[in-house]
């Protein structure tokens, strides 16, 4: 039986993740009852894959995708700057409200990636260590103190009067609503000295501050366990040629060059449902003339008041959701054209053996337990970004799209905003009661399972 058992654990580790793709579960369950529950202990553990696997898939998929696109070549030669960040989905697929957290998962991941840029940048560390080591001097300790209440002086006896008659007044309202003042009595706490203490403590504090204008995240990756579990990852880049042209959207109210080499359609992005739920941040694209184009992606989902709710509440929740959805698209348009973030951490991490005594109200002294270390283990992150940018001609790039995850099923509502150089020219001129004006042409330069997915690479490498 126990060569059976051994068999049986060694076939669990190796072919429980094909075991629900072949149909098997059924008899494979029958054989763990058979076995015992020890195996089937260990058959969950190794069917099961936590959600640091997950992550560190994504990070080997996103580690391929930066050598394939290029990027990864042109961080090495300090071309342009790569950050990553991660955030976990805190909520279960099976909650009605998992849409909703997968968008912010995004948000906290995109900032986590803002954060390990901004520090990558500059830093300021300011650190403290204390080490100390304490021991009494071995004499007694001292009599234990009853407090103000039985000291002498002017100002301690109108203390102790003032106490005795809250205490007179507590008493006589606990015997009218017939209750025994004893029951409520309590005994003097003991007082605590400390015989000896050996400490260490190290308290660090990281702080960055600096511009986050032409940061674009340039790629999202979606990864899960196969029990709804999910983790969001993002790619951001900065360059020097996406801080200018963020510059130069800001300061050129649309009169930029067209690169006719790179004419397109922006509106392809959007016939693809399963690919616009995994897309979020901003793309640079161009138009049909070769104008450039800033897309920003936005999603959300519509709450529920229960099955009764009415039509007319869904469809308020509805207008609701497209318009948070809207709202999270133009915050990352205005993050990439203009923002500052500030960063701050603190870390605090020691250990502590310290023995003491108690000094009870009869004045006997009692130990206050064994001297067992105390380990110390803090720590503080604080991030803040903030954007504020004029966007002139801004619309929906081919209206609210509506879809279910291609994973999970959930209702995702979504909006696709777009920035043209055309647009703004043609709002201007319209505000302005004048013709639009068109750039000059530019000249064309040379040529269920557990998972992961990413949206489509929008962009070359050569954009960045």
């Amino acid at each position: 039986m126990q060569s059976r058992r051994r068999l049986f654990r060694l076939a669990a580790l190796g072919l429980a993740p094909t075991w629900r793709a072949l149909g098997l579960a059924p008899a494979i369950a029958q054989t763990q009852q058979n076995l015992g529950d020890d195996v089937v202990a260990v058959v969950a553990n190794a069917s099961a894959m936590t959600i640091v696997d997950v992550t560190a898939r994504l990070e080997a998929q996103m580690s391929s995708y930066l050598e394939e696109s290029g990027l990864a070549r042109r961080e090495r030669a300090k071309e342009l700057a790569v950050a990553r960040g991660s955030a976990d989905v805190p909520v279960n697929a099976s909650n009605p409200d998992w849409v909703r957290f997968r968008s912010l998962a995004y948000e906290r991941a995109y900032a986590d990636a803002q954060t390990s840029y901004l520090t990558s940048q500059s830093l300021r560390v300011v650190s403290n260590v204390a080490n100390g080591l304490f021991r009494a001097a071995g004499e007694e300790p001292p009599p234990f103190d009853e407090g103000p209440e039985r000291a002498e002086g002017q100002l301690n006896d109108l203390f102790r009067k003032l106490v005795g008659v809250a205490d007179a007044r507590v008493t006589q309202l606990l015997r009218e609503a017939n209750i025994d003042p004893q029951r409520y009595e309590v005994a003097s706490p003991p007082q605590r000295y400390v015989q000896l203490r050996d400490a260490f403590r190290r308290t660090t504090i990281r702080r960055a501050i600096g511009e986050l204008s032409g940061m674009l995240a340039c790629k999202t990756f979606e990864g899960h366990n196969g029990q709804g579990d999910f983790v969001i990852s993002v790619i951001a880049v900065v360059s020097p040629r996406l801080r200018d042209f963020a510059q130069e959207v800001r300061r050129r109210r649309g009169d930029l060059e067209p690169n006719l080499a790179r004419a397109g359609d922006p509106e392809t992005i959007i016939s693809n449902k399963d690919d616009l739920v995994r897309q979020f941040g901003v793309r640079q694209l161009f138009d049909s003339e070769g104008n450039p184009v800033l897309v920003g992606f936005g999603q959300w989902a519509a709450g529920s008041f229960g099955a009764n709710a009415g039509t007319a509440v869904m469809a308020s929740l509805d207008r609701a959701a497209v318009s948070q959805a809207r709202a999270m698209a133009d915050a990352a348009l205005g993050y990439f054209l203009s923002s500052n973030a500030g960063y701050e951490e603190t870390s605090t991490v020691g250990d502590a053996v310290e023995l003491a005594v108690n000094r009870m109200p009869n004045n006997d002294v009692l130990p206050d337990g064994a001297a067992t270390p105390a380990l110390l283990d803090g720590l503080r992150k604080q991030f803040q970004a903030r954007s504020s940018a004029e966007l002139v001609g801004l619309t929906d790039l081919g209206g609210v799209w509506r879809h279910k995850h291609p994973v999970t099923g959930r209702d995702i509502v979504g909006v696709v905003r777009m920035w043209s150089a055309s647009g703004e020219r043609a709002t201007r001129a319209l505000r302005e009661r004048r013709p639009a004006a068109t750039a000059a042409p530019g000249t064309t330069p040379p040529n269920g399972a557990p998972g992961n997915s990413s949206g489509r690479t929008l962009m070359r490498s050569e954009d960045f």
